[in-house]
This record gives structure tokens, sequence and C-alpha cells, in this order.
């Protein structure tokens, strides 16, 4: 029968030992009254109230008699043994919830470096947790971040804040909706979509991920979009880091570079702009490159692209293929050298243009106002036209070099070991072919067909009719003839 009053004895007196009650340390005037019903005890002048670690001052005070309840007026602070501070025009305090309510013009909390100023706001002197709803800031490390609320965690020196959120710092300013501050850490920790202007540098938008002033790292992943005045990038996931000059992109990557008009599309990129930007992208990338008057899309298994402040060189490496309407190439790898004009394709390329097919060793390809204007092909020269009738004229030869004129073939000169096979019309009718050998042979053209064909340097060779094509239709094709239409890029990637 005893052991529930006992009980709830000893109860009472943990909780005696536990929650102590709000200590006057001094007052000027002490009065009894009556405050909302309540019997308080009236203090005024220069009030000193004690809990814990906690001391208040203020110029007058209502301490309630019956509850563990103060509330202050004028000129309010408060100090903790941690090295809190506050300063305030009123403070409602329930010592046992240890939880203060402050109002000010505005009410403001410094802790160390960090300084919070809200019209009003809560503390926890237990937790060490101030909260704000009504619009508040806090300053720190030469930041300034305010927003509508907050929880700030004064223990850990870090924040949560909610809902219109602006941050200031020395080289950029952002607006989110939702993101934590660690001050000790200098990070920044996106929770929500985030907008960021970074001073020299750029614009950038961010779903969620971090930012370390200390090293202006930035890492972000569910979206993230960046732009500059040099174009923009767009990706899943973004890491850079600019005490390194370094970062990556990964997932549904996309460059524009504005300056070079150029689309760069891939599913992981890396790239360093210390003193010459460099770019690297890995994952089924391709690139579009825009003029005037046509497109030219490129694929390979690894582009790579640098410069000083735009891409001046361009390489792709492994199953290059390249298109627009004048001409497609495949290659094992290619290099672009913008400042040059020049166009470099190594082993084995294929190209196509109309009805012509033209394989080597390398291809360089000079270009003027974004059309062909040169063309030279070394070692294993191997030039194809296709007509309807499926006749096919040849040459091989050891060096090519030909000239464009409106993206048309102008001539071409093939040097050294020149090997033709050449049919030939009367009358719009073809009568046979001629199987040529010579030194140097010249073809020049009119609308990219054939006009006049000159052999040079001891040339010989054998004229056969027509129907020796059906007889023995080895006799129209050299050594090494490969037909690749199968494998022509159809159209932009």
């Amino acid at each position: 029968m005893l052991k529930i009053p006992i009980l709830l004895f000893s109860v009472m007196i943990l909780y005696s030992q536990t929650v102590k009650k709000v200590e006057l340390l001094h007052s000027d005037e002490l009065v009894s009254g009556v405050r909302n019903g309540k019997q308080v005890r009236i203090l005024v002048g220069n009030v000193a109230l004690k809990h814990e670690n906690t001391t208040l001052y203020c110029d007058s005070a209502y301490q309630y008699t019956d509850e563990n309840v103060v509330e202050t007026f004028g000129n309010v602070r408060v100090n903790s043994d941690d090295g809190t501070s506050i300063t305030a025009n009123y403070i409602h305090y329930d010592a046992d919830k240890h939880l203060l309510l402050l109002k000010g013009t505005p009410a403001i909390l410094i802790k160390e470096n960090s300084t919070l100023k809200a019209p009003v706001f809560s503390y926890n002197t237990k937790t060490k947790v101030a909260k704000y709803y009504e619009n508040g800031e806090i300053f720190t490390n030469k930041t300034n971040l305010k927003s509508k609320s907050a929880v700030y965690y004064t223990k850990q020196d870090s924040a949560i804040f909610y809902e219109d959120v602006k941050v200031v710092g020395e080289d950029f300013d952002l607006q989110a909706r939702k993101l934590a501050f660690f001050p000790r850490k200098n990070k920044t920790v996106f929770l929500d979509t985030t907008f960021i202007h970074i001073k020299d540098y750029g614009d950038l938008i961010v779903q969620k991920g971090y930012f370390l002033s200390s090293t202006s790292e930035l890492f972000a992943y569910d979206g993230a979009y960046y732009e500059d005045s040099s174009g923009t990038l767009s990706s899943d996931t973004l890491f850079y880091n600019d005490s390194l000059k370094a970062g990556f992109a990964k997932c549904d990557v996309r460059i524009w570079k504005g300056d070079s008009a150029v689309f760069i599309y891939g599913n992981f990129a890396e790239w360093k702009n210390d003193t010459l930007y460099f770019l690297q992208m890995t994952q089924d990338p391709f690139m579009l490159m825009f003029s005037e008057d046509d497109t030219t899309s490129l694929v390979a298994d690894t582009l790579i692209a640098f410069g000083k402040d735009s891409i001046e060189t361009l390489i792709a490496i492994k199953n290059v293929k390249t298109y627009n309407k004048d001409l497609q190439s495949l290659s094992d790898s290619l290099v672009y050298f913008r400042t040059k004009n020049l166009l470099v394709l190594y082993k084995n390329p294929v190209l196509w243009s109309s009805n012509y097919q033209l394989s080597a060793d390398t291809v360089f390809i000079w270009q003027k106002d974004n059309s062909p204007d040169s063309l030279f092909a070394s070692h294993k020269v191997f030039a194809t036209q296709h007509d309807s009738l499926d006749n096919f004229n040849q040459v091989k030869a050891k060096y090519l070099y030909a000239k464009f004129r409106d993206n048309k073939i102008n001539y071409m000169k093939f040097v050294k070991n020149c090997e033709v096979i050449y049919f030939v019309k009367d009358n719009n009718k073809y009568i046979g072919f001629n199987y040529s050998l010579a030194k140097k042979l010249r073809m020049d053209f009119s609308d990219n067909k054939p006009e006049r064909v000159v052999l040079l340097g001891e040339p010989s060779g054998t004229f056969y009719p027509y129907h020796y094509k059906e007889q023995d239709p080895t006799l129209t094709f050299l050594g090494g003839f490969k037909w690749l239409v199968d494998k022509r890029p159809q159209k932009l990637f």
C-alpha cells in the first residue's frame, strides 16, 4: 500500500535535485504583485538572476513565485559559462525547460566568431540550440546568412536555414530554400535548390551538395548547372576544387562553349584550368560544332580539349566518326588545331564526300571560313569515285594534295607510284576503262566531277573495252580496293 506514495516521493526528490530554481542575485527594489493572475516578485533596478550556468541582467523583471519562470525587461543581457552572450529588449525564461524566448530590435546572440540577430528567437540554455521563425541572420567568418527561419546549434557551431535563404560571402553570394552551414569547417551544405553567384567566375544552380570556402571546393549531386561568359555546363554530379584548379562531372554531362560554338556531351568529364584549360570527356561522348552553313558532329571513345581561354585544340581518341552534309569520316584518332584551322586524322582514316571515298595512313585538312580549303594525304593513299552504273574510278599513290573551291573539289595531285583505273566515255556512253601507271597524276574537276586527267612521269597503261568488266571483274579493281560505304556515317549523332 505504501509503494506508490514512496515512488512519488522519490520522483519529487529527484526532480528537486535535477531542476534548480532561478536565483535572485540582486535587485535595487523588490515588491510582491500579481501578473496574469499569478503571484510574482517585481524586481526593479540593476536586476541580476542566475540559473545553473546562465546569468541574466536587466532593468526590471517579474519572477513567478509558483513557477520557475521569469520575465525580464529593458537592456536584457544573458551570459553563459560557455561564452555565449545575448542581448534583447525582453526575455521570457522557463527555467524548468531551460528555454529563453527573446524579443528585440533585434535580439542578438554571440558565440565566439558567430552572431545571430532576429526580432524574435528562442534559445535552450541546456542543449545550446537557438531558433528563429520571423526572419533573422547569422554573421560568421565574414559570411552573412539570412533566412525566414533557422536552427542554430551553438555548441557545434552549425546552423540549418529554411525558406528564402540568402548568403553573402567575400567572393560569392547565394539564394536557397534550405541549407546547412558549419562555420568552423567553412562548409555550406546544400539541402535543396540553390542559386550561387561566384565572383570572377559565374553562376551555379545545384540541388544538393556542399561548398568549402577555405579551398573553394564544390560538390553537387542530383543536378548541377554552371554558366559563365564562355558557356555552360550541366550534369548530375559536379566537383571542383579551386585550389587544385581541377574538377569532374558525372552522368548526363552537357558542355556548351559559346565562344567556340561547340556542344560536348558525355557521361564523365574531368578538367584542369590552371594556366591551360584542359577537358577530357569519356563514356559515350559526342560533340557538335556549329557554323552558319552547317553543323558538324563527332563521336569517339574519348574527347580531349584544351586551350588558354577557349578550346584551341581538340583530340578524339578511338572509334572516331565525324559527319556534316559535305564530309564524313572514320578514323582511329583525330586532332583539330583551331588556331591553324587544321584537322588531322590518324591511323587509316576513311573520308567520304558526295560519291568519293578516300583512305590513307594520315589525312590533313585545312579549313578556311569553316569550309575545306586544302587536303594532304600521306602513305597508302586510295581514292575512289563511284557512279550510278557501279563503276569505280580509282587512284593509288603514296601522297595526295587536293584543293577545294566553294566546298567542291577543284583539283587533285597524286605523287609517287601512281596506279589508276579510270572509266572512259564517248558521247556519254562508257566504252572502256584504262589501267595506267605514272609517277604523278593530276585531276581537274568541274562541279565535283573529273574533267581532265593528266599522267606525268613515264606514264604507261592499257585500255580495256567495257565488256571486259563483265568478263573479268578483277580487272576493274586495284589491289587493296575496299568500298566501305556501309560504314559511312549517315546523320548527325
